[in-house]
């Protein structure tokens, strides 16, 4: 972290941690406002955008989830390292080698039950090329690494609030999956949060154990519902 200005409301944790779950809210309200904005405050084709062109999604998740870390973690010069972004060797094996299992395991199950690793709807894409193979890796490096960096990064906040980061199920690991999930009832659906809350939460135990970010978000780019429907944009 930068050792200047270090005494800026910026540096404190607890307003990092409250600015960001707020901005989880309001950044997604920004960008509707904006939709609205677009169509002359018209409700319903303003909520057509979401509904009819799903690869606009992007900018809410982005601003809602990406924005707030990113734009602090670079604005203090926080030290990656801080947030599980390392080349140690053996920390990197460790964290793709658990996760990629657990990955193994997410696949297995669900072929055994659907007989089929993905179950969701896939919605049609009215996106031309290059836009869309530009939309299809934006979404699919927002929902999958920067929206497991938004948990990672908030678990390392909370938990230096406690100065407990030294334990794998810490208070900050807790907290941050505690709000994560809860989160998810109001997005989606119990069922989801609960979903959301037992990958979350083995993931960032693996992250924890392996003090490494990079096979958690492989991971979680790899089972995410959203990212295997995004990622037909390519075959468009």
């Amino acid at each position: 972290m930068n050792e200047e200005n270090q005494h800026s409301i910026v540096y404190n944790y607890k307003f990092r941690v409250i600015i960001t779950w707020l901005w989880f809210i309001i950044g997604a309200i920004l960008v509707i406002l904006i939709f609205l904005i677009i169509k002359g405050f018209n409700i319903q084709e303003a909520m057509s955008i979401i509904n009819e062109e799903r690869h606009l999604m992007v900018y809410i998740e982005f601003s809602s989830v990406g924005f707030m870390p990113l734009f602090i973690t670079l604005l203090c010069k926080d030290d990656l390292k801080l947030y599980g972004f390392n080349k140690e060797k053996k920390k990197v094996i460790t964290s793709l080698i658990l996760s990629l299992s657990f990955v193994g395991v997410i696949y297995l199950i669900g072929y055994l039950i659907n007989g089929r690793i993905f179950t969701g709807d896939i919605p049609e894409y009215n996106v031309e090329i290059p836009w869309n193979y530009i939309y299809g890796i934006a979404s699919i490096f927002t929902w999958g690494p920067l929206e497991m960096f938004f948990f990672i990064w908030l678990v390392r906040n909370t938990e230096l609030i406690f100065k407990n980061d030294n334990k794998k199920m810490s208070k900050g690991l807790i907290i941050t999956l505690i709000i994560f999930s809860l989160a998810h009832v109001l997005t989606t659906d119990m069922r989801n949060a609960l979903y959301m809350g037992v990958i979350f939460l083995i993931l960032g135990l693996i992250y924890k154990y392996s003090d490494n970010i990079i096979g958690p978000a492989i991971a979680w780019t790899m089972i995410n519902g959203t990212v295997w429907m995004v990622s037909h944009l390519f075959l468009i």
